[in-house]
């Protein structure tokens, strides 16, 4: 008997190990605390590692990360040179090359600018500032946005396009933008570590407020395997790791 659990042990190490060594999956990250950073041993960690390892372990699948920009993961996606993107919002656009599956978490756009400034509370305000607002190239502000920037010149005039967040930090610290857009999570650790709290913080107005999603690339992930996950994905939100994980960052 002792000999047959040992043997049933080594089997489904066996198994487990064939399986991760069939599913490999590229991930984009980024050097954006809480999001992404690499710990003293050059290893990613972070909010989104962490969800990412939740539903990859579930699954038995393990992660490549690749760090790139959001418009240059993107293109990637599109011809299957990454895998999974996390923290998607889903447009109609996204869609003809993107497979999306959760809900992962909410997220909600904001922005930060100087306590100094009057309280910005809709999109009209944003007209009132002193200078240009800092937006990420290729980011996703929701359709209410869109339509405002579609709608006036003078309101997509406002704004000023930035490669990273970190860009858009140096600039306002420099006074060369009135604030930048940025989802709560990653602003209220912006503020707190990079700015100040004292002389920064979110205004009012919620730009967007919506789910977003795991993004798997259709060129390189087929259906099976994006059943597979989205099944990984109920499991770990179902039993409260998701969340477990999310309070930590709150």
């Amino acid at each position: 008997m002792h000999k047959l659990k040992i043997l049933l042990i080594i089997m489904n190490l066996s198994f487990t190990a064939v399986v991760q060594a069939d599913c490999l999956l590229k991930i984009r990250t980024a050097d954006f605390k809480p999001q992404f950073y690499k710990d003293s041993q050059n290893k990613w960690q972070g909010m989104s590692i962490e969800l990412a390892q939740a539903v990859l372990n579930e699954a038995g699948c393990r992660a490549s990360y690749q760090q790139v920009t959001w418009k240059r993961a993107l293109h990637l996606m599109k011809y299957g040179g990454l895998d999974m993107l996390l923290n998607v919002s889903i447009s109609k656009d996204r869609q003809k090359y993107l497979h999306f599956i959760g809900p992962l978490r909410d997220e909600t756009m904001i922005l930060v600018a100087p306590k100094a400034l009057a309280d910005v509370t809709q999109f009209s305000d944003i007209l009132s500032l002193p200078s240009k607002v800092g937006v990420l190239r290729g980011a996703f502000y929701g359709e209410e946005f869109a339509k405002q920037v579609r709608q006036s010149n003078d309101f997509a005039a406002k704004f000023e396009v930035a490669n990273s967040t970190y860009v858009n930090v140096g600039k306002l610290k420099k006074n060369r933008i009135s604030g930048f857009l940025n989802d709560k999570y990653n602003a209220s650790y912006i503020i707190k570590s990079r700015l100040s709290e004292k002389d920064y913080k979110i205004h009012p107005l919620v730009i967007n407020s919506g789910d977003v999603y795991i993004a798997l690339s259709k060129k390189s992930v087929s259906e099976e395997l994006k059943k597979r996950l989205q099944v990984a994905l109920n499991t770990v939100l179902e039993n409260g790791t998701i969340d477990e994980i999310l309070t930590k960052y709150e």
